[in-house]
């Protein structure tokens, strides 16, 4: 079986407290659902056979990523490159690795059902419908049944349910998490990651670079950290029992004037009544 695992290089920003100033420090991971579909797919190939090639779109510091699949056992990595991309969108990026799977050849096309940083969840469909395959999304395990020559997906549904779907090859599937624990890079495959060469593509070499459709569509305008959430609800560490009790009743906070009735609905009236018109003198 010829597998294709879409990974992706994910750029993200941490904090960092110098004296009185906070600065802002990049780093850069695989985006980890992209690593469990690597493991599924090494999975496969352990069980059935045949070879899995990883590819992702990104500039040289991609090809971290790709080493990173190299070690975890990856047979092929290749990279998309060119001036072109620099900005791209995820339809500009699904072009991209679906005319470099189409070149490579594929029955399975994997993918992590979302990235870390944008969490768009759509270029697995991009890419089944570029390519025009079945797809199927979120799946949590994988199979093949080799007698009806099909790929059989599982996915988790609400309430603890499951529901299995099955589909002819090639198609396109994207892996969510629990579908495979990423192993531990075997350290035969160490040297292999580290010194093996990344094949590199470019966009004319694709035929991409004069299509129309390949163009970036979006543009990214800012990026500004979250909002502090809004801190709610009442302490209730080092008050007394009596005070805690108020809280559960929902009478904390309350002015010292305000009083609470309870008890029948007629007698509760009488001692408002009777109240008041204390209060009036």
């Amino acid at each position: 079986m010829r597998i294709v695992v879409c990974v992706k290089q994910i750029s993200g920003r941490a904090g960092l407290r110098n004296g009185s100033r906070e600065e802002a420090l990049a780093r850069h991971f695989p985006n980890p659902l992209d690593l469990v579909a690597i493991e599924q797919a090494r999975r496969l190939v352990a069980r059935h056979g045949g070879h899995v090639s990883a590819v992702t779109v990104g500039s040289s510091r991609a090809e971290a990523v790709l080493r990173k699949a190299l070690m975890m056992g990856v047979d092929r990595a290749v990279r998309v490159w060119s001036e072109e991309l620099a900005a791209a969108d995820s339809f500009a990026v699904a072009t991209a690795l679906a005319a470099t799977s189409w070149r490579i050849g594929f029955d399975l096309l994997l993918c992590g059902a979302r990235s870390a940083d944008s969490g768009a969840e759509v270029v697995g469909a991009l890419l089944a419908d570029l390519l025009g395959v079945p797809l199927i999304t979120r799946a949590v395990g994988l199979e093949l049944d080799t007698e009806a020559g099909r790929i059989v997906a599982h996915k988790k549904v609400e309430k603890g349910g499951r529901e299995t779907y099955t589909t002819i090859p090639p198609a396109v599937v994207t892996v969510e998490e629990g579908a495979a624990e990423p192993r531990y890079c075997d350290p035969r495959w160490l040297d292999r990651g580290l010194h093996r060469a990344v094949e590199t593509l470019s966009a004319e070499q694709l035929g991409l670079a004069s299509s129309p459709p390949y163009h970036p569509r979006l543009e990214v305008l800012e990026v500004t950290p979250p909002r502090p959430r809004t801190k709610v609800g009442i302490r209730v560490a080092g008050l007394s029992l009596k005070d805690k009790l108020a809280v559960m009743r929902g009478q904390a906070g309350r002015s010292p004037g305000v009083r609470l009735f309870d008890g029948a609905p007629h007698e509760s009236a009488r001692r408002i009544k009777e109240h008041v018109e204390r209060w009036l003198g």
